[in-house]
């Protein structure tokens, strides 16, 4: 057997003798890590036996029954129940006034389903509910120790959130959106000339190609994969000025592909890797900790030296070619004293939230239009409408709030039926009184499970079902979209083949992006970003369902997607010659 192993392809092949891995001082410390766990375990667990069951949180509550010994009722958060496991705790559990209590190994919980409590909470509290320290130890390995997604609160995160807030400004998404209109035309064309190029020319498998469809008429392409092609783009555009050049190729960069590995690596160990210690400890010279600190180095490095030639851009005041999120984040910072590796934090944090959710995002709206061909009419109506004829170059002065509601509708949809983040905690930082009378103590750890409240017929009526009416409104058949506003705006949405009669949106039941103080900073960039990219696709492009595909959910890291990817069959849209929009 060889003595050495491969580190990911896209870092070459650099040989590591594994017999030299080893030295007899790491066989101590690792003994004494692991006596020292043992030790703790065995306390933890006679404490645990000696409670023998966890009482009812509250007697006013409902308590859901039967807590593991050890583990309380942490198993239906487990990757492999997902969202159904999450309803267990959260609404089968749930009293009328939608309030349920568990436990999480030896803490208690409580979920609220009501959107004004779920408010009161999320505006309330800043800090979230108590991670493990290995959960922890994971993220800071990811994302870095100074991210405002790895900060559980307290002046520092309150400091960075502060300067991420600021740099997303006006003229940042007016400079973001140039980018945004380029790489959406650029990627839409991309398929479509594979398409074209289906008998001759196939995209590689490991970017998302699946075939030809069975018509021959178009390919089947995996949109999990295809969007964070874009996105990526997207991103390194508008945030820092590198082009992955990933829209155009329909193939992975270097830096995507070490971004995609950390990625990986992160959902594994707090998952299905979650109880193995050598994942733990990142500091022992293993393959797999020196692939991902291979990884995790290249992608700091290439990020600390944008900021670097960036901030001396900026300090000997020569003129910039174009400005990006990144020139309002050094602008915001300055009064701050940001450091460059606080800043290559915050960058890598905009990586995170805006490639994979998005992408996610994406996907679930694409399908959706697959399976409907009503909604997928009058996206494409008003795609044509505010972008031009298929294949022409998108408007500079399209504005996406006003000519693509219906768009952004369906991408509304998609975030409420299949959030990216199904559920949110926070520890209460004050006492709560609930309106039975029962006030909760502050250190109180929450949980708002946002995919069943979305989910909730009280909340959003026929929650099942998609429509985009109930965020978009127009008069009559032709006029232009219009965003339909909450109760008092009682106009009856008109399309071409039904009315939609449900009321509209319920805007404080609509938690995706969370709300209060940790409300996603890039709101307004993901909404923009995907309404974009879903138009132009929608406008040269015809989504199918592929027969047979079955839409279900896995949990990867701290996100949910389709657990078999989203095969969608893919063709050119054609447009009736007598069509007029």
């Amino acid at each position: 057997m060889s003595d050495y192993v491969t580190a990911p392809s896209f870092f070459g092949t650099s040989p590591v003798p594994l017999l030299n891995m080893f030295t007899k001082w790491a066989w101590v410390l690792l003994l004494s890590c692991f006596v020292y766990l043992l030790v703790r375990a065995l306390n933890m667990m006679f404490s645990m036996w000696s409670k023998k069951i966890r009482p009812p949180i509250d007697a006013k509550l409902p308590s859901l029954s039967n807590p593991h010994w050890l583990l309380g009722h942490l198993s239906f958060l487990s990757g492999s129940k997902g969202a159904m496991g999450l309803k267990t705790l959260t609404v089968d559990n749930a009293d009328k006034n939608g309030i349920s209590t568990f436990w999480l190994v030896n803490n208690p919980a409580v979920s609220f389903l009501q959107p004004k409590d779920a408010q009161r909470v999320l505006r309330g509290s800043i800090t979230r509910a108590n991670s493990s320290s290995i959960f922890t130890k994971h993220m800071d390995n990811f994302l870095g120790r100074e991210s405002i997604l790895t900060l559980p609160g307290g002046t520092k995160w309150k400091v960075s959130r502060s300067v991420v807030h600021r740099a997303f400004t006006p003229d940042a998404l007016t400079d973001a959106q140039a980018c945004m209109n380029t790489l959406a035309g650029i990627f839409s064309s991309s398929i479509v000339q594979a398409i074209d190029e289906r008998f001759t020319k196939k995209i590689s498998k490991d970017n998302g190609y699946m075939g030809i469809s069975p018509d021959g008429e178009g390919i089947v392409l995996d949109y999990i994969t295809l969007f964070k092609m874009v996105t990526i783009d997207v991103i390194g555009n508008a945030a820092f000025g590198y082009d992955f050049q990933c829209s155009k190729t329909l193939t992975s960069s270097y830096y995507s592909l070490a971004f995609e590995y950390l990625q990986k690596e992160f959902a594994n160990r707090i998952q299905k890797d979650l109880l193995n210690p050598f994942t733990w400890f990142y500091s022992l010279p293993t393959p797999r900790n020196l692939k991902q600190k291979k990884s995790a180095t290249v992608l700091r490095e290439f990020l600390l030296n944008i900021v670097h030639e960036r901030r001396m851009q900026h300090a000997t005041n020569k003129p910039l070619d174009k400005r990006n999120l990144l020139d309002y984040l050094i602008d915001a910072s300055d009064s701050e004293k940001l450091t460059d590796s606080m800043l290559s934090d915050s960058l890598l944090t905009l990586l995170a939230a805006g490639y994979e959710t998005s992408s996610i995002t994406l996907s679930y709206a694409a399908y959706l239009l697959a399976a409907d061909p009503r909604i997928d009419q009058l996206c494409a109506e008003e795609a044509r409408k505010a972008l031009g004829e298929p294949g022409s170059p998108i408007p500079k002065d399209l504005d996406p709030s006003k000519d693509l509601v219906y768009c952004r509708a369906v991408i509304y949809e998609a975030l409420r039926l299949f959030p990216p983040a199904v559920m949110t905690q926070r520890s209460l930082e004050k006492p709560m009184k609930l309106e039975n009378g029962i006030t909760l103590p502050s250190g109180t750890n929450v949980f708002l499970p946002i995919y069943w409240i979305q989910r909730d017929a009280k909340n959003f009526p026929d929650p099942e079902r998609c429509a985009p009416e109930r965020w978009a409104t127009r008069s009559s058949v032709g006029e232009k979209w219009v965003e339909r506003l909450e109760e008092g705006d009682q106009e009856n949405n008109v399309s071409d083949t039904n009315k939609i009669e449900l009321p509209p949106a319920n805007r404080d039941a609509f938690l995706a992006f969370s709300a209060g103080a940790r409300s996603c900073v890039g709101r307004r960039f993901a909404m923009q970003e995907t309404a974009i990219v879903l138009a132009a696709c929608v406008r040269d492009l015809k989504f199918e369902v592929v027969d047979g595909y079955v839409l279900e959910h896995k949990r990867g890291g701290v996100t949910y997607s389709p657990a078999n990817g989203m095969p969608l069959i893919t063709k050119k849209r054609e447009y009736s010659k007598s069509c007029t929009f």
